[in-house]
């Protein structure tokens, strides 16, 4: 799990490669690469301390689901504002707009993205994909073929696949969405930005993620570690 130290030095070695994946559109307001870091740590905390110990992964239309976001929270650094002006989605003082299951942020961009990922698999949190089933995620949802590159629900699940997480398959999964849980705690708690980039430079294809979704366990017999 990364202490602060750590989690700068590893980013700023890493700063020319992020800053070669940063959107044209987010470099219009992009901070100094040490704000860019502190932002980045605030959210990976967040995330890694969620409330539910659960994050959603899923399509942007989640973001604009005010009954969702009442109900799980979002996960923030610099949170987003909702249709009345403000950021909170419920009217609970105990609701979260920072610590909560779904990543809604004000500006976003990968490295922001992996963090979050970081936070969650360090916490050993689950990641509930909100899809009835594998077949349901269509490989233009994973991979962008025209940039041969992954999009970022294909990116989030080679984080989880090569940092100890394996599918965990429930007769429910229709109702409940894919469930992602880790099944090799040692591996989620030393994974690191520099072994995310790296396993994302060994993909090629939206094929290469959906074995790796196909790998999977029985809810019934699988145990969640402990933290």
């Amino acid at each position: 799990m990364y202490k602060k130290q750590d989690f700068v030095s590893d980013l700023n070695s890493l700063q020319s490669r992020y800053e070669r994946q940063m959107p044209g559109w987010y470099k219009k307001r992009a901070k100094p690469w040490a704000k860019e870091v502190e932002h980045a740590w605030a959210l990976y905390c967040n995330a890694r301390d969620n409330n539910l110990s659960m994050l959603v992964l899923g399509g942007i239309e989640l973001r604009d689901d005010e009954d969702l976001l009442a109900n799980m929270g979002t996960t923030a650094a610099a949170p987003m504002q909702n249709k009345s002006g403000n950021t909170t989605f419920n009217d609970r003082d105990s609701g979260s707009n920072r610590t909560g299951s779904v990543l809604k942020e004000k500006a976003w961009w990968p490295l922001q993205n992996d963090a979050w990922v970081l936070g969650g698999v360090q916490g050993l949190s689950q990641f509930h994909l909100a899809a009835g089933s594998v077949g349901g995620v269509v490989d233009d949802m994973l991979w962008e073929a025209s940039a041969r590159r992954p999009r970022v629900l294909g990116r989030e699940l080679i984080g989880l696949f090569n940092f100890g997480y394996i599918r965990v398959r429930s007769p429910h999964e229709a109702k409940l969405g894919i469930v992602f849980a880790p099944h090799n705690a040692e591996a989620a708690k030393a994974s690191t930005f520099k072994a995310y980039l790296a396993g994302i430079t060994q993909v090629y294809a939206a094929a290469n993620i959906r074995n790796m979704m196909d790998v999977n366990v029985p809810h019934a017999s699988f145990t969640m570690p402990g933290r």
